[in-house]
């Protein structure tokens, strides 16, 4: 059988990037100890940010890395997650938040082999835990999920500052967290069709083991 991923690259790659930090949403229904099920959130993150790219561009298996600023380095691990307190909604619901300290990169990667005409878009996910391939149109339902909620992107914490860019994404959840009953609830996929339950697909891929499931 012939690896595809080691095969020359004839065009080198064009990826087209959306990269967002995810949070985890718990929802605590009335008397209950522990959250009955959880909501992923994805804050976008500017492509402004990388410091630098290297194309290797030699292989489908090995084609392009990005560098970042010191702010997005986790260095304690699961350490790293910031939790909320417990915030109310009304009598009957409360939640919590977890923000995750990695980068979500959803990648359309464009390249051609050597001896081929064909123009191949691979659609790959990214996360720390692992690599996926994706479908078409679950990335253009994904982009219209950061269409919508542009106005969260992530601003880069001071370079002086001690806080790192998770820290001032898991604010910005936190504080729409609390305002959810008042504000449009795009954030947390509550739109009329869902995004087509995008942000429930994506939430096993972003952390495969469930806390709630732990």
């Amino acid at each position: 059988m012939y690896n595809e991923s080691t095969k020359k690259l004839d065009q080198p790659p064009s990826p087209t990037y959306l990269m967002a930090i995810p949070s985890k949403v718990y929802w605590l229904a009335e008397g209950a100890d522990s959250a009955d099920f959880s909501t992923l959130v994805l804050l976008p993150i500017s492509y402004d940010v990388i410091l630098e790219q290297v194309k290797t561009g030699e292989t489908v298996g090995v084609v392009e890395e990005s560098r970042l600023p010191a702010s997005f380095f986790a260095k304690l691990g699961a350490r790293d997650i910031a939790s909320s307190d417990e915030i109310e909604l009304d009598d009957d619901l409360r939640l919590m938040v977890e923000t995750l300290p990695f980068v979500l990169i959803v990648a359309t990667i464009e390249y051609s082999l050597v001896g081929s005409d064909e123009t191949i878009a691979d659609q790959i996910i990214t996360t720390p835990l692992g690599r996926y391939q994706w479908a078409e149109d679950r990335v253009t339902k994904l982009k219209e999920y950061f269409r919508d909620n542009a106005k969260f992107e992530v601003p880069l914490p001071d370079t002086d500052s001690d806080q790192s860019v998770y820290d001032v994404a898991h604010e910005i959840v936190v504080q729409e967290a609390k305002n959810l009953r008042n504000k449009n609830a795009s954030l947390f996929g509550g739109v009329k069709d869902g995004y087509d339950n995008i942000l429930k697909e994506l939430n096993p891929i972003v952390t495969p083991r469930d806390p709630l499931e732990l």
